[in-house]
């Protein structure tokens, strides 16, 4: 999570190409990776294929 006085300047995207390169090269390509995504968060991790799960399945927590 990128501090609100920080957001909206590329940080966050620069975050999760990170990550994303990084599971591209250490992850089988059979492998699923899962986030939980607040929104307004979640428009930005479809810019990196993520899908949303729902109706297959959906998120749940327990605090």
């Amino acid at each position: 999570m990128v501090d609100s006085e920080y957001q909206g300047k590329g940080i966050g995207k620069a975050i999760m190409k990170e990550i994303d390169d990084y599971l591209e090269l250490n992850t089988d390509e059979d492998a699923y990776t899962i986030l939980l995504a607040k929104k307004p968060a979640d428009k930005l991790y479809t810019k990196f294929n993520f899908k949303y799960a729902e109706p297959k399945s959906c998120g749940m927590k327990r605090k």
